[in-house]
């Protein structure tokens, strides 16, 4: 998956979560609550990178492949610097 595109995903997962416990608030706050420390675990789109060591951490990626996400994921934002589409 692009670097773009998983940020994106978690940009867009997070917001839905936000309007879900904020519509849950008024009538469940305790469930709202809930939802959020939940949600609080998934990343950030901004710590998507450290996800990639964790997931080498836990000998989910040989490192072979960890090497070859990173340097994909380094272009990808080389990339986005520049305004490349």
């Amino acid at each position: 998956m692009q670097t773009t595109a998983f940020k994106e995903l978690l940009v867009h997962l997070h917001s839905s979560i936000d309007r879900v416990a904020d519509e849950l608030t008024p009538d469940r706050p305790e469930l709202a609550h809930a939802l959020r420390a939940r949600a609080h675990r998934l990343p950030r789109a901004e710590d998507a990178r450290l996800l990639l060591y964790d997931t080498l951490a836990a000998g989910l990626l040989d490192a072979q492949l960890f090497d070859r996400l990173m340097l994909r994921q380094n272009r990808a934002a080389r990339a986005e610097r520049r305004g490349a589409p």
